[in-house]
């Protein structure tokens, strides 16, 4: 498998995220050729701890996306139903630097309802790696839902290659008619095929 979780064979070029492959390992040989990493999921907080979980995150998200660290975003959204539910976006350079930044989410744990009884889950997309998968089970109050890609990209983190600004993030889920699956992948991973020459 590629670092990103596709079917890659020996010297060939991974169809989802352009990374070669030799002798069965994928080339990436430092964290600006690492494919990122996107995780993104809803987290249920405790009781009266919201204005102090606020407060903790915006100062956490603050020293981890320091230039240099390799945590591109890392943000926190209301629900617009429950006021004790956070939508997390989490943008790292790779697998390395979201185990990194994850550490560093123990001070958070404290605030967060879910258990090992009652987890909540987050969705992994792009260059997560097997080890990444085994060691976010220690978490017993999370569920990390790995995400292996049909069609589409992940751009490595190349010099220049991440525009100035904040970033956008959109998330959709769509139920396909039964048996056209494959054609659908088909059909995007032609559409992601521009997508990537022209978007930044």
């Amino acid at each position: 498998l590629c670092v990103c979780a596709s079917p890659i064979s020996p010297g060939d070029v991974c169809s989802i995220c352009r990374m070669t492959s030799f002798d069965g390992r994928t080339l990436a040989s430092s964290a600006a050729s690492a494919v990122p990493l996107l995780v993104h999921g809803r987290r249920r907080l405790k009781e009266g701890l919201v204005d102090e979980f606020k407060e903790r995150f915006s100062s956490l998200a603050a020293s981890s996306t320091r230039p240099g660290s390799g945590i591109h975003a890392m943000f926190a959204f209301a629900d617009h139903d429950d006021p004790r539910v956070f939508w997390h976006v989490f943008w790292s350079a790779g697998a390395s630097s979201f185990a990194h930044d994850a550490s560093q989410q123990e001070s958070l744990a404290a605030y967060y309802e879910s258990s090992e009884q009652d987890p909540d889950a987050l969705d992994c997309y792009g260059g997560w790696t097997e080890g990444l998968a085994a060691e976010s089970a220690a978490n017993s109050s999370v569920t990390y839902r790995f995400h292996a890609p049909m069609a589409g990209f992940v751009k490595a983190d190349d010099a220049g290659l991440i525009p100035e600004g904040p970033p956008l993030f959109g998330f959709t889920k769509r139920y396909v008619k039964p048996g056209c699956m494959d054609d659908l992948a088909s059909s995007f991973q032609t559409v992601s095929d521009l997508w990537r020459a022209k978007v930044p």
